[in-house]
């Protein structure tokens, strides 16, 4: 089906929709039953507005079981204003309201690292997917089928994740009338406590690409859902028996075993597909397809058992890293051949050489088998860590010791300081040497002034530095424009040869920094640039994977529930705390 509207130059901007995709297949039988009940009592299981409103604000301060108990004994309701008068009661309220996400839907189970017993905890994903899909507050945003948009010029745009390439691809393979499911998953390391205790967690979240990112990755959203909290690996060196590299080893297999069984349920329904009751009210065949994990590099080699310093994508040799060559793209069934190989015969070495050459480990991959799973295609464009804390962090370097060299640190600090206001600007009111503490907001306001404080710096050269400085400045500007188009929300076929020719710009001027970076460049935050263009076709903007997302949810789902707890067995109370609270707020 196409849509057309707009005319420019003879074009028509136009959308063209995967014909059968995404098809409604029944009615839900109980859907108009459950729309009239919301509208009969749409405070359900409390009795009122005014009692709604109370449990929110109870949920939101974070009130304790004890703050509750001590508020009705000062101020004690009417049966007809509230009913619950103690905090345990409130507790049993909230959990009438998240029957689907509540303490029945979580499963614990074991690992072994080093001989020491690991629980963890985890959700039946398929029962997120069947509530993120038939969650009504995403109504609107949800979309079932893949589509090409063009823009008035004849461009082809690409902007939220179904208009991008993969999400046409899988479609090809599945029945004619079923459903993509894109499941998305976010995990990250984090620590719960923030000056003493140690204490850390290892979250996995779950949302999926149906929703729109506009809403799926707003922190009110409610739309990535605490999946499980990954076995935690005991720390190195503790246990006295095992050296460090047997502990790693055994941590990544028991990784592997968590998500192996973590993922079953995706694994079974991706085979023959599911019916699943949507938002609007009808049931449509779906098949959820792992398609993204958002995470920082660290956790990207954990999960595709690669070294940390070999990228996730391609088999490029560590000495290319600083170039623009491309080599060929990883192939998980060749992998998987070749540990197979080696598990049969232990002896022949030549599968682990292989392997080795291309910087992936012998070990099992829970990924692998996953149908129309590719696990080298997981990995996400991360702006937070790849450019503001990386790209941008390193350039830094590079001016500061370019500057340093040629006498201009003072001229820098002097413009960095005296930048002028401008709406949504940060201004900085210090020099640059002075602040000590750079995170991504800083940094994002940071590739705003930059360019501008260099410039006023390397004003009126001398003859002799006339050349360097006009390479520094060509180089920065390049990276500076790569970046902010790397932030584009949507992008056209001309904003995407924009952005390769910034960066081809940046490695051909890169040279004048090199005795500032340890005489190479040959490091993955630089060489993973290089695979933007080829990920905006294939699944969309880039924004939309940062992981600024997990980074919230951390906040949000884990660390303030850990906070609220008594801090014993606080895993199974950040799990129903969490239940809880969406219940509330996504009503």
């Amino acid at each position: 089906m196409e849509e057309a509207d707009g005319d420019l130059n003879g074009h028509k901007a136009s959308t063209t929709v995967y014909e059968g995709a995404g098809e409604p297949l029944y009615r839900s039988e109980d859907y108009d039953e459950c729309s009239q009940s919301l509208l009969r009592y749409p405070w359900h299981p409390f009795r009122s507005a005014y009692e709604f409103r109370m449990a929110r604000y109870f949920v939101l301060s974070k009130a304790s079981q004890g703050n509750i108990d001590s508020f009705f004994l000062h101020a004690p309701p009417s049966s007809d204003e509230c009913s619950y008068s103690t905090g345990r009661g409130f507790i049993k309220r909230l959990e009438e309201m998240n029957d689907i996400l509540g303490k029945s839907s979580w499963n614990h189970s074991e690992v072994d690292i080093g001989g020491e017993k690991i629980s963890y905890y985890y959700r039946d994903p398929m029962v997120v997917v069947r509530y993120l899909l038939g969650q009504r507050a995403f109504r609107e945003s949800l979309v079932y089928s893949p589509v090409v948009e063009h823009n008035e010029f004849g461009e082809r745009m690409y902007g939220e994740m179904h208009t991008g390439d993969w999400w046409w691809e899988i479609q090809n393979t599945l029945p004619e009338g079923s459903t993509v499911v894109p499941i998305i998953c976010a995990s990250d390391g984090t620590h719960l406590t923030n000056f003493s205790g140690d204490k850390k967690a290892w979250p996995i979240y779950l949302t999926i690409g149906n929703i729109k990112s506009s809403v799926r990755n707003k922190p009110t959203g409610h739309s990535f859902i605490l999946l499980g909290l990954l076995p935690v690996p005991p720390k190195l060196g503790k246990n006295t028996t095992l050296a460090n590299s047997v502990l790693r080893r055994q941590s990544q297999m028991a990784l592997h075993r968590a998500l192996g069984e973590i993922f079953q349920s995706i694994r079974e329904c991706s085979q023959e597909g599911e019916l699943i009751k949507c938002a609007d009210g009808y049931e449509r065949l779906c098949f959820p397809v792992l398609s993204g994990w958002i995470a920082d590099q660290p956790e990207h080699s954990n999960l595709q058992n690669i070294s940390t310093s070999a990228c996730p994508r391609c088999e490029v040799e560590f000495h290319n890293l600083g170039s623009t060559h491309r080599s060929s793209m990883r192939s998980h069934e060749d992998y998987r051949e070749r540990v197979q190989l080696f598990s049969e015969n232990p002896g022949n070495l030549e599968p682990v050489e292989y392997l080795v050459a291309r910087s992936v480990k012998t070990l099992f991959n829970a990924f692998w088998g996953m149908p129309r799973v590719n696990p080298y295609d997981l990995n996400k464009p991360d702006i937070l860590h790849n450019i503001y804390l990386g790209m941008l962090k390193h350039m830094m370097e590079w001016i500061q010791g370019f500057l340093k060299k040629h006498h201009r640190l003072k001229e820098f600090d002097s413009a960095w300081a005296s930048i002028a206001p401008y709406p949504g600007l940060a201004v900085p009111n210090k020099a640059y040497r002075s602040t000590t503490q750079w995170q991504g907001k800083e940094m994002r306001n940071l590739g705003r002034v930059v360019l501008g404080a260099l410039a006023a710096a390397l004003r009126n050269p001398g003859v002799a530095a006339r050349s360097d400085f006009a390479k520094a400045l060509k180089c920065v500007r390049s990276l500076i424009d790569f970046h902010l188009m790397a932030q584009y929300g949507s992008h056209t076929t001309s904003t995407l040869n924009y952005m390769e020719n910034y960066f081809e710009d940046f490695h051909k001027h890169k040279d004048i920094f090199l005795e500032f970076r340890a005489s190479h460049f040959n490091f993955i935050k630089l060489h993973v640039l290089m695979h933007y263009r080829e990920h905006v076709e294939r699944f969309g903007s880039i924004p939309q994977y940062s992981t600024d997302v997990s980074e919230l949810a951390h906040v949000r789902q884990v660390k303030e529930a850990y906070r609220a707890s008594n801090k014993v067995d606080a895993a199974t109370q950040i799990l129903d705390y969490g239940g809880r609270r969406l219940a509330l707020e996504i009503r």
